[in-house]
């Protein structure tokens, strides 16, 4: 008897389960609309493209845009001898003239560091800037910057 009640309340449960897929047909296809593109705007009401078409570019590629940290950092002597070492995460955005503005670190490893990373992230000289459906947009970028003490 006891058997009889489990298999009956185990059958009555599967079958509750199963009702909301009785409706839906493997062969009924249910179109998703396109997401939507990610915009911020800023105070002044002009909007910053998350994800364009087009990205936004180093003039020269990405080896030129090393080179240019490469050259251009300087290790913070305090950080140097404390063995500070870590990644800056430096956003930035580039601009309809390929300038560079709104420089912020997201995520730093220290207050030397972090404002080493964004001195040299303002000495950059203008990109190329980012395209959306064949119009120049401004974007928002983010640079890692790493900085080891063993240089």
């Amino acid at each position: 008897m006891i058997f009889a009640n489990r298999f009956s309340m185990k059958t009555t449960l599967i079958a509750i389960l199963m009702i909301p897929f009785l409706g839906i047909s493997q062969e009924e296809e249910f179109p998703l609309p396109p997401p939507p593109v990610p915009v911020e705007t800023t105070k002044k009401g002009e909007e910053i493209v998350s994800f364009p078409d087009v990205d936004a570019k180093f003039p020269g590629g990405a080896e030129a845009l090393m080179k240019f940290i490469q050259d251009n950092i300087q290790y913070p002597e305090t950080a140097k001898t404390a063995h500070i070492e870590g990644k800056v995460y430096v956003s930035y955005i580039v601009e309809l003239d390929g300038s560079i503005t709104n420089i912020k670190v997201e995520r730093g490893a220290s207050k030397e560091l972090n404002n080493e990373a964004k001195r040299v992230v303002g000495l950059m000289p203008n990109w190329i800037p980012a395209e959306s459906q064949g119009e120049k947009v401004r974007s928002r970028c983010i640079l890692p910057i790493m900085f080891e003490a063993t240089r």
